[in-house]
């Protein structure tokens, strides 16, 4: 309505876009995705529903597929973040994953639950390897007062999370650390595993 080109604005001015799958097939936006100054600058894609990209894409609203295309514009380092509530594993998944160029070991596939409507994701990354031993990104924990459950990849490195954490307890607040941090792993003793366990469903010290 005021005589402007929203898809010149958007080329340099905006910092997100909302698009819908129909307008991705238009010619502006395919001169807005050759645009260098563009799609060097794109730090992130998102894509809602990515179910549909299959049941509707093939069948009676084909635009979807532009989805697909678009992704190949971007440079390996834009993260791509992908949303669905109901693709199940299986088939159809990995079509979806083939076609957004998806492979196994360079994505992470993260469930939310629907029974647990609190209960939040949040990645973060370490800013010291793992090789380190050290972790000073769960110090928090220790102050934090709430009963904390860490999944560990390995025994080795809860192992070595546990023994950092113990030597930390000392500079966190209100922190008994026989209490408060334990291992339970396969390892241990049933009855070890089993008192862990008590600890943490039961006693509100741990």
């Amino acid at each position: 309505k005021q005589g402007k080109d929203l898809w010149k604005i958007v080329s340099k001015q905006v910092l997100l876009i909302l698009i819908l799958p129909k307008q991705l097939s238009s010619k502006p936006s395919e001169r807005l995705l050759c645009h260098p100054m563009f799609w060097t600058q794109v730090c992130a894609l998102s894509i809602d529903k990515i179910h549909l990209l299959d049941t509707w894409g093939n069948e009676f609203c084909q635009v979807f597929q532009q989805i697909g295309y678009v992704t190949s514009h971007f440079l390996s380092q834009v993260v791509m973040i992908d949303l669905t509530a109901t693709l199940p594993t299986g088939p159809l998944m990995q079509w979806v994953c083939n076609f957004l160029g998806l492979k196994v070991v360079s994505f992470h596939l993260v469930h939310r639950s629907n029974i647990y409507a609190n209960l939040w994701t949040v990645i973060q990354e370490r800013t010291q390897g793992i090789g380190n031993h050290s972790f000073p990104d769960l110090i928090w924990i220790l102050d934090s007062c709430r009963k904390t459950i860490i999944f560990c990849e390995t025994i080795h490195i809860s192992l070595c999370v546990h023994i950092y954490l113990w030597n930390n307890t000392l500079m966190a607040a209100n922190c008994d650390r026989k209490i408060s941090i334990h291992m339970y792993n396969s390892l241990n003793s049933p009855l070890s595993n089993a008192e862990t366990w008590c600890l943490f469903c039961e006693d509100p010290r741990a």
